[in-house]
């Protein structure tokens, strides 16, 4: 078994398909981390004074979109998922930018989402732009046959328009007006979901009639909520972050190739996919969590069992309408405008003032203030990356917390 816990310059194409993507929650004694001083465990602001509509954490990187239309991003930018043309300041191992930089070109966006080693963004027409770009072993992200990594935006190779996009580690999708899902990327594990596991660099249509509401793309799994409010998830089921039913205990070859419908009868108001869980709000505003737990806690069930493979409910009985899920960690929103977290705070990354060795096992309180939510909290108004994670304040800015290695939280 691969270590969970790595310095940093760990990140290797074998590990962002195959393995942890994160810092898990480790024990100290075990562990010695030399960065862990560089934890912001409280909310802070991130830098300049601009109204935000989106925002959206990476694994190393965050970006937002203007209530104007403009994109920013921050932190790592190793592989030129900033979306500048010109090389920012540089960090003590990689190129990163420590304050937010306005993402090349002249697009109006209206939506972003940042991933591992990439970005893409909708414009106000509902055409897909991505930039950044891959790493060995891995096909363009970018939705464009031709190119492979850019510092600028590149249009999707696609007639098509949308309404939403999700990024995960290898792989992309978006919905149209209409429901209907394109993906393109990494498609090793069936994360397409087109009945195959040919990786595609242009878009191509998840198999079958569905129409979704929302989609949620993670490592090498995707979800995504159908118009009826029924979950489907396709692409990797190694720890049961399907959610169709119980797995044996790290089933490596575990997969589905099409959509396949999440267990229990629940109708859902949002499904967030992790890397290897999977957390949703129910239209009743229930949150349950699946798949992957270990030490970490991101199951948020109080218990530490390895994993789950149907889906389970959160601890604390909390009301919320609105969920995000990071690598090892999630948030979830409450009507009251405030923010619920649970598992790996090794960095911080819960936002309560705190750090710990283990995992944190239910919902602990994010003491950055009071967060946008109604439609805002299931559409990019909150994000989780690998260990840090941002938000939109009720007054439009964004506060940012966690690890802030690579200038993550945008603060400085």
């Amino acid at each position: 078994m691969t270590p969970r816990c790595r310095p940093r310059g760990w990140i290797t194409a074998d590990l962002l398909l195959t393995l942890s993507l994160a810092l898990s929650a480790c024990d100290a004694a075990a562990v010695n981390n030399p960065y862990a001083g560089r934890a912001v465990p409280t909310p802070v602001t991130v830098s300049g004074s601009r109204q935000y509509a989106r925002v959206s954490a990476g694994f190393f990187h965050s970006c937002a979109v203007t209530a104007g239309g403009e994109g920013w991003c921050w932190g790592s930018n190793e592989y030129l998922q900033v979306g500048v043309a010109s090389t920012p300041s540089r960090c003590e191992q990689v190129s990163c930018s420590r304050t937010p930089l306005r993402v090349a070109g002249s697009l109006m966006l209206v939506d972003i989402a940042a991933g591992v080693t990439s970005t893409c963004a909708l414009t106000t027409v509902g055409r897909a732009y991505c930039w950044g770009g891959g790493y060995p072993g891995v096909g363009s992200q970018l939705g464009d046959s031709a190119i492979v990594s850019s510092a600028t935006p590149v249009r999707v190779k696609t007639d098509s328009t949308f309404a939403q996009i999700t990024v995960g580690g290898s792989h992309s999708c978006a919905l149209t007006a209409g429901g209907t899902a394109l993906c393109w990327g990494g498609n090793q594990f069936g994360q397409l979901g087109n009945g195959s596991v040919t990786s595609s660099a242009t878009p191509i249509v998840v198999s079958g009639t569905l129409r979704f509401a929302s989609i949620s793309a993670s490592s090498t799994t995707t979800c995504a909520v159908a118009l009826s409010g029924i979950g489907y998830c396709w692409g990797s089921n190694r720890w049961g972050q399907m959610g169709v039913g119980d797995v044996p205990y790290n089933s490596l070859g575990l997969a589905e190739q099409r959509p396949r419908e999440i267990s229990g009868d629940l109708r859902w108001a949002q499904i967030a996919a992790g890397f290897e869980h999977t957390c949703g709000v129910t239209t009743s505003g229930t949150a349950l969590c699946w798949g992957l737990n270990e030490n970490a806690g991101q199951l948020g069930n109080g218990t530490s069992v390895s994993h789950r493979g149907v889906p389970g409910p959160v601890a604390g009985g909390r009301s919320y309408d609105g969920i995000t899920a990071g690598a090892v960690a999630n948030c979830a929103h409450t009507p009251g405008n405030e923010l619920y977290c649970w598992g790996s705070n090794y960095f911080g990354g819960l936002g309560n003032g705190q750090t710990q060795a283990l995992g944190v096992n239910q919902p602990v309180k994010n003491i950055g203030g009071s967060f946008r939510g109604g439609e805002a909290a299931r559409h990019h108004s909150a994000g989780l990356g690998s260990s840090h994670g941002c938000a939109i304040k009720t007054d439009g800015s964004v506060s940012c917390w966690g690890d802030a290695f690579y200038g993550q939280t945008g603060d400085r």
